[in-house]
């Protein structure tokens, strides 16, 4: 579902339009017709399924996520599904004054297709900034594309309930392969606080999830790894980050191939004590 759609090649709200008229996806071109209903705003729902567009896999859970976040940026001059017709994507979440496009993923999603979103975006001059659903990402096996949005600007949010309100956060974590094997406690990040780094910040002393974030990106944001980086090149390393270096040299050396362990496990339990019987029995006998 979209709030946006064509008309005769004009992008229209759906506020705006009438059930009487037919339009057109904005990113992919598919038919599209207005969906009403007494509780729910005016959208715009594809006529048949299509796997390659994403709008048409928009639910009423990255919707929720979208209000909360603008209610979060109200004072600023932000807009929801902000259409941008010359690059056919249609941004989730716009603040234009920052040239920041958020985008709320609480799907799986292709690396090709991040990768092109993220270039799409670049082309106009914005930076994409990817908000994760726990629920989906942030588990113990990771895919490609996971890693690659983390190693950009992407946070993880946990989805509201009753009991525990919506929160950004980011995190330390390491892996091994498809592996999370370590990741440390949740740290809020407030996304109304954006920053640019210091152009002689250094992250040399930092844990190389750090690193290779400050490769891809100049800005951070009040509360996430980069800022508490920036707040550490002032003052003395934390040792959150001391240890976190220290925990990714242990676990990132070589392990030992499955071979070599059976290896190991047969001369400790079955060569050494046979050669310590076999020791025993000859200097009896002699």
């Amino acid at each position: 579902m979209a709030l946006y759609a064509l008309y005769e090649e004009t992008p229209i709200h759906a506020d705006d339009a009438t059930a009487d008229h037919f339009y057109l996806c904005l990113e992919c071109r598919a038919k599209v017709y207005l969906y009403k209903t007494r509780h729910a705003r005016p959208r715009f729902r594809h006529f048949h399924r299509r796997s390659c567009c994403r709008l048409k896999r928009n639910t009423k859970e990255p919707l929720l996520i979208q209000q909360t976040l603008l209610e979060l940026l109200r004072l600023k001059k932000t807009a929801l599904e902000t259409p941008l017709p010359s690059i056919r994507r249609i941004a989730d979440l716009l603040w234009e004054e920052k040239k920041l496009v958020f985008e709320v993923q609480c799907s799986k999603i292709p690396l090709l297709e991040a990768k092109q979103r993220m270039n799409d975006y670049a082309s106009l001059g914005y930076t994409v900034v990817w908000l994760l659903d726990d629920r989906i990402f942030n588990q113990y096996t990771a895919d490609a594309s996971e890693q690659f949005l983390r190693k950009n600007l992407a946070y993880f949010f946990n989805f509201p309930t009753r009991s525990t309100p919506l929160r950004f956060y980011d995190q330390l974590e390491i892996f091994r392969g498809s592996k999370r094997i370590h990741k440390s406690f949740a740290l809020h990040v407030d996304l109304s606080k954006p920053m640019k780094l210091p152009l002689d910040f250094s992250s040399k002393s930092l844990p190389m999830q750090i690193a290779e974030q400050t490769n891809r990106t100049t800005l951070c944001f009040f509360g996430d790894l980069l800022w508490r980086a920036k707040q550490a090149s002032q003052k003395n390393t934390p040792p959150l980050f001391n240890y976190w270096k220290l925990l990714e040299q242990a676990s990132l050396q070589k392990t030992p191939s499955f071979r070599k362990k059976i290896t190991r496990f047969f001369q400790k339990r079955c060569l050494k004590p046979y050669l310590v019987f076999l020791d025993r029995w000859i200097k009896k006998i002699c």
